[in-house]
């Protein structure tokens, strides 16, 4: 007659095993995260419940780590305090280093060059991603972090037509597409001429907006020509007219952010 195993004994060596199977459910780091290209960035999400959000996660780490290329601020903190009494003070003090950084990153999901994932012994995704990100693609995010800068001056008036020039000089492609233009009038010898011969204001001012052919500029200059409003050289000879025209040309850069230039003569 055959003998049985016990069960019981059977039984804790099948959860032993299940057990065991957990443990050694250990992660294979990929070779992309342990040896990172140059000009490249690896990433690892945390432990989500599902692959969207280790992706998603895997991500905002890569974020961080371009934003630190960037460039960050630091807030250095002291604080001291005292309590207690002369015969048992006590003191503590808190010395931190805090690092902050902001900017603009664009361009990591479409420059993806490998992924993959895995599961913890939890049961939850881990997301790994490696990125290509070179320096000329950081300085290009550098640049957008700081905007453009846009610098007008005035080239001249040819019949009814100011002609202005635009230069942008930070390497942010900005595109101007229309223009409010203020135009005033000082009338110097407006009192005399109304006390003697017809009513004629000291001073007036003239507002309107013209379109523009979209202009645009990239670390460059390019001239705008702007329609002014008919002058009228005999009576403004007349008046003693002084004329100021305010010039406030407007647009948006390569990420459609409003630019805004203004310009007097």
């Amino acid at each position: 007659m055959k003998s049985r195993l016990p069960l019981k004994p059977i039984i804790t060596a099948i959860v032993l095993l299940w057990d065991l199977q957990g443990i050694c459910k250990t992660l294979q780091v990929p070779a992309f995260l342990v040896n990172v290209p140059e000009g490249h960035f690896a990433a690892v999400s945390e432990p989500c419940k599902s692959l969207a959000e280790a992706r998603k996660s895997a991500i905002y780490d890569l974020a961080r780590q371009v934003l630190g290329s960037i460039g960050g601020r630091y807030d250095h903190r002291f604080v001291f305090d005292s309590s207690g009494d002369l015969k048992n003070p006590q003191k503590s003090m808190q010395d931190n280093l805090l690092r902050a950084a902001s900017g603009i990153v664009l361009g990591i999901e479409q420059n993806i060059i490998k992924s993959t994932w895995q599961m913890d012994q939890s049961d939850r995704f881990i997301f790994f991603i490696l990125v290509n990100y070179p320096q000329s693609l950081i300085a290009k995010m550098r640049n957008l972090t700081l905007g453009s800068k846009v610098l007008a001056s005035f080239i001249g008036v040819s019949e009814n037509y100011a002609l202005i020039r635009v230069t942008e000089v930070n390497g942010v492609s900005v595109v101007l597409t229309s223009a409010d233009i203020k135009i005033c009038k000082q009338n110097r010898f407006a009192k005399t001429i109304s006390f003697f011969i017809i009513q004629v204001p000291e001073a007036f001012c003239e507002n309107y907006s013209v379109e523009l052919d979209p202009v645009k500029v990239c670390d460059s200059s390019q001239t705008v020509i702007l329609r002014l409003i008919e002058a009228k050289p005999v009576s403004d000879y007349l008046l003693g007219a002084k004329i100021e025209h305010k010039i406030h040309l407007k647009g948006y850069d390569e990420i459609g952010r409003p630019v805004n230039v203004h310009l007097a003569f």
